[in-house]
């Protein structure tokens, strides 16, 4: 800058915009309020967007560019790879965050981050193609995107935040890059569109509630690098019709596959060494479920009961429904009941064994109301008129 000449962006070495906050780095000097230049400091001019190019915003931090805001006009948005011979290399944190007016998106291949929030809820765009050049895709970037109806991450993305594509329903066609070693939490939650997916046998986790709520899932592929799925990961599925699990899984959270009705079968690898609670619960198409005699589970659901599993045989814990007559099952997805809680104020009856039931206490469904309890097999206690 001149002598008596007016101070331009082009003479500030470092400038950043930060949740709408211009900041001014200038070094080895500063401007006061008054006009007058000292030395050292930092001016800090808030709710600025950034520096305006078309219909973008960006801000210049140290030696690259990134894309600050969009204006809203609903014109397409053709993200340059260099702004004042600057690259490109980023789009920052809600920069297109509502814009559901915007029609299309162009990203150069000078982009390697999309932060957080950065495109959700622009319900308008229909397609997307994100370079090779992106190597983080941030927790909710595209969340809320329901007009993409197919997606290829490429293969140069190694982190993909959590709910970052959560809620794309007009999703049906999803490529997961090869270096991902993490699905994070809800990461795909809320896509019914999705029909099958191939999850890369680089990832080891699938977080919780990763694909929670795809209910068009009919094919799932689960490689054998996968050691933990994350709780309700795939609740909701209901479309899922066969399951493998691979024996490199040690851990099934709780919820996992709660409401997966269209399976009809399950087998647990030996390796599953813990199962959370209600896993399977409301599986109601399951008719088979082999589980390792190591493990035990706390509670699942199946019907109006909740059971426990534990040494390859079930357990009736809990009666949930409201009948004055209890039909309890003889099996439940396959496991023999060999016992009821005795413990749980529902119920007071231990052990049926072979063809005896005892009863420890009033069987008390309702308050101060009696009930007949059958059994698959036949036996019937009679505890007092019904």
């Amino acid at each position: 800058m001149e002598a008596g000449g007016n101070l331009t962006l082009e003479d500030i070495p470092f400038f950043e915009s930060n949740n709408n906050a211009l900041i001014l780095r200038l070094g080895g000097f500063s401007i006061n309020s008054a006009g007058n230049i000292t030395a050292g400091g930092v001016i800090t001019v808030y709710n600025f967007p950034g520096i305006r190019w078309n219909n973008l915003f960006y801000c210049r931090v140290e030696d690259h560019i990134e894309i600050s805001g969009y204006d809203g006009s609903g014109t397409p948005a053709i993200i340059p790879a260099t702004i004042s011979s600057l690259p490109v290399t980023g789009i920052k944190f809600c920069a297109f965050n509502g814009a559901h007016n915007l029609p299309s998106l162009s990203i150069p291949d000078s982009v390697t981050n999309i932060g957080n929030g950065a495109f959700s809820g622009c319900s308008g765009l229909t397609s997307l193609t994100i370079p090779n050049s992106v190597t983080t895709i941030g927790s909710g970037a595209f969340a809320g995107c329901s007009g993409l109806a197919s997606l290829t991450i490429p293969n140069s993305v190694t982190t993909i935040g959590s709910s970052a594509f959560a809620g794309c329903s007009g999703l049906t066609s999803l490529t997961i890059p090869e270096n991902l070693t993490k699905i994070e939490d809800y990461t795909f939650q809320g896509c019914p569109g999705l029909t099958s997916l191939t999850i890369p046998n680089s990832v080891t986790t699938i977080g919780s509630g990763a694909f929670n709520g795809c209910s068009g899932l009919t094919s799932l592929t689960i490689p054998n690098s996968v050691t933990t799925i994350g709780s309700s990961a795939f609740a909701g599925c209901p479309g899922l019709t066969s399951l493998t699990i691979p024996n490199s899984v040690t851990t099934i959270g709780s919820g996992a596959f709660n409401g997966c009705s269209g399976l009809t079968s399950l087998t647990i690898p030996d390796s599953v060494t813990t199962i959370g609670g209600n896993a399977f619960a409301d599986c109601f198409g399951l008719t088979s479920l082999t589980i390792p005699h190591n493990i035990f589970l706390p509670e699942e659901t199946f019907g109006n009961f909740t059971y426990s599993v534990a040494n390859g045989s079930a357990t009736i814990t809990r009666y949930k429904g409201w009948s004055a007559s209890v039909v309890f099952p003889e099996r439940v997805y396959g496991l023999a009941v060999t016992g009821l809680g005795s413990n749980n104020p529902l119920f007071s009856l231990v052990q049926p064994g072979n063809g005896s039931v005892a009863i420890s206490n009033p069987i008390n469904l309702y308050p101060a109301a009696y009930v007949n309890v059958f059994l698959n097999d036949g036996i019937y206690i009679a505890n007092a008129p019904a």
